[in-house]
């Protein structure tokens, strides 16, 4: 690969990270100003029948790609054609699909006959790490699908490291065009090698339209001071089933923390395993138990006997989600106490900071192995994590001048020991505060936990970059304008207008949450109670269910989000930085 290549696939002009809109002109545009215009093929057109794309090339309209051109069942190469390798995402091959490059549009006439859309898209293995190209990270797009104008599919950011995406979509009734665009995420086009495998249509007369999918693959999780315990859980379950959630978050009744210099009895375990295991889940099968990280006095990592105590409450804790068949684990660090996170010398008069980190990186090892000796599959989300930790390090100049330091080594030590069924999440409760009004911070998460990838060894890279998953919280609370009422302001339902805009807030921060995190988003509150647990006179208002369901039906069906939230937010936006930047406290709208 010469250098000249380099500089010719960063010259395309940028577009809009996000993509929030159709991007053919600007594309366009960037391809005559470019240096080595993309090109195009000119063959005899029909219209697309049912089967893959890349047997009817015949009916493509537009065939514009971002460097060399299309290839058909082959990923992206350089100049000449034919000379890509097998497609290929995530280690998984295809024998069929379009190989693209951003910045690309591929357009195809259907003349309004086609029902179904479907592809496994993701940036190719040949730029990945040890890949053919090894661009070191550097790949980064947005596929996009449009039918007549109509915008029916973003996939948001994607790096080389991302999990590979389905799409599927049914297409409008008398649809004539058919568009899939590749844009390069706003950082140039760099080894931006872009794959829609698999890629076929279903159409003509005899083509049925899909099914309503069972589900995209994304799951809502709701959390709150209303937790319920599980023989509330087996006492209720039927009821809490019609609430629009995949799964909740379970307090047991033997304890929340874990981090305790006496373990919680076994016995204290019995009625909780029994009550989990006797409940028929039926649409909650999403679950998970709550871990609080707040340490007893005096409790140290460097105490064998503490830490004895620690594992025996992991153990019972890792065996009583067994029974119920849960998923695995909300691990909350935030200190409800004292933290076991936080460095100093008075804390540690004999230890550096690199002697504490190693032995909290061993715990770290140890806690994950408890675990996956019964739950081998176990999902750990952390609700913050390495990227939260890594904003705090560059910040305050490094992980030992940071609150939750400590934390790092921990979620390293996880590393060293996950087996390969396992995921550590990254829950990403800063998404609490996420204002702009399109997916953007949403979609740029998963870029920064590949920058937080840097905290990690060397050893655990490749660990980190396959099991370490992207999550998004949602403060239900915080954008209808309930929080206000324990006197703080600085959330962002407080500074808009009316009952309206809120609602619209939440549905799209719903909606986005879903459409770009991994699998799991968790719904959070404090002033409602969703399943009863919290008695008489806890708010629940009427129309939040249905905004939540809303938002969970629109994304299984791969629908838009159907309104504009930028025309209303912009004074709130304004507002609301204002409380971030030091400003006297501002009353509530």
């Amino acid at each position: 690969m010469n250098q000249d290549r380099r500089t010719d696939r960063h010259s395309i002009s940028r577009l809009s990270r996000g993509g929030s809109g159709p991007f053919l002109a600007l594309l366009l545009a960037a391809c005559a100003s470019s240096p080595a215009a993309p090109k195009a093929l000119n063959v005899e057109r029909s219209e697309l029948s049912s089967g893959f794309l890349s047997d009817q090339l015949s009916a493509a309209t537009t065939t514009v790609n971002g460097w060399g051109p299309l290839e058909l069942d082959r990923s992206n190469g350089d100049d000449p054609g034919g000379d890509g390798e097998r497609l290929s995402l995530a280690g998984v091959s295809f024998e069929k699909g379009l190989g693209t490059h951003a910045n690309s549009d591929l357009g195809f006439a259907m003349g309004g006959n086609c029902t179904r859309l479907t592809a496994r898209v993701g940036v190719d293995d040949s730029v990945r790490a040890g890949g053919k190209y090894d661009a070191r990270g550097v790949s980064s797009v947005v596929f996009q699908v449009f039918a007549d104008g109509h915008k029916l599919f973003d996939s948001g950011i994607m790096t080389a490291r991302s999990s590979t995406r389905t799409v599927d979509v049914t297409l409008p009734a008398g649809a004539r065009t058919l568009h899939l665009l590749v844009g390069d995420a706003g950082d140039g086009i760099g080894y931006d090698h872009a794959d829609w495998a698999d890629a076929r249509v279903e159409c003509g007369e005899g083509a049925q339209p899909p099914s309503p999918p069972a589900g995209s693959g994304k799951k809502l999780i709701q959390l709150g001071w209303d937790a319920p315990t599980p023989d509330f859980v087996r006492a209720n379950i039927a009821t809490m089933e019609q609430q629009p959630f995949d799964g909740l978050v379970v307090n047991l009744n033997a304890g929340k923390t874990i981090f305790n210099k006496t373990a919680y009895p076994d016995s204290a375990y019995v009625q909780d395993r029994a009550d989990l295991a006797a409940t028929r889940f039926a649409s909650l099968r999403h679950n998970f138990i709550s871990i609080w990280a707040a340490r007893e006095a005096n409790w140290s990592w460097f105490s064998d006997q503490d830490w004895a105590a620690t594992q025996a409450n992991a153990r019972n804790f890792a065996r009583t989600a067994k029974a119920g068949h849960f998923k695995g684990f909300f691990f909350d660090p935030e200190p409800y106490g004292t933290s076991p996170w936080s460095y100093s010398r008075s804390l540690y008069p004999d230890q550096d900071f690199a002697a504490v980190q190693a032995k909290v990186r061993q715990r770290g090892a140890a806690f994950l192995s408890t675990i996956q000796a019964e739950m081998p599959d176990v999902q750990m989300l952390t609700l913050f994590g390495m990227t939260y930790l890594k904003k705090q390090a560059d910040q305050r100049g490094g992980l030992e001048q940071v609150e939750w330091g400590l934390l790092a080594s921990f979620i390293e030590g996880m590393l060293d020991v996950i087996g390969p069924q396992a995921r550590l999440i990254d829950g990403n409760e800063p998404s609490y505060y996420y204002y702009l009004p399109n997916a953007q911070e949403f979609s740029s998460f998963a870029g920064q936990r590949d920058a937080a990838r840097t905290l990690v060894s060397p050893e655990n890279r490749a660990r980190y970059d396959a099991q370490v998953k992207t999550s998004h919280a949602v403060f239900v609370d915080g954008l209808l304008g309930l929080y206000n009422a324990s006197g703080v302001n600085g959330l962002l339902g407080c500074h808009l207008r009316n009952t309206a805009e809120r609602r619209l807030m939440l549905e799209h921060h719903l909606y986005q949450g879903l459409n770009t995190t991994d699998e799991y988003v968790w719904a959070y509150s404090e002033q409602m109670d969703w399943w009863g647990s919290l008695g008489q006179g806890v708010r629940l208002p009427d129309e939040t269910r249905n905004i939540v369901a809303r938002a969970r039906q629109k994304v299984s069906a791969q629908q838009p989000l159907g309104f504009d939230v930028e025309p209303f937010l912009g004074v709130a936006a304004a507002r609301y930085a204002r409380t971030w930047n030091g400003e006297p406290t501002l009353g509530c709208l």
